[in-house]
């Protein structure tokens, strides 16, 4: 009887062995899997800020014409104003 024990003793230990191999391997790839999940989590973070630009800058282009006109003639009306200041300021 000794040497069936032997030979149940090794079959254990090769599938204790084969067991061992399977959770480290399942352990990398839940590593693998979590690294994956946050790398996946940022770059949909910058997607959606860069959504959030590009929208913004489709609203921009949207303003009629006749708008984004006023609002140039007025930007420069202030800055012709404040450097009519500034100069004065120098000039005293």
């Amino acid at each position: 009887m000794d040497i069936p024990d032997r030979r149940v003793c090794l079959n254990c230990s090769e599938e204790i062995n084969d067991l061992t191999d399977q959770l480290t391997t399942g352990g990398k790839t839940l590593h693998e899997l979590d690294k994956a999940k946050k790398k996946a989590e940022l770059e949909c973070e910058e997607l959606r800020s860069a959504l959030e630009e590009a929208e913004g800058a489709l609203e921009l282009e949207e303003v009629p014409s006749s708008s984004l006109l006023r609002c140039q003639q007025q930007k420069r009306f202030v800055f012709t104003y404040l450097c009519s200041l500034s100069a004065k300021q120098m000039h005293n």
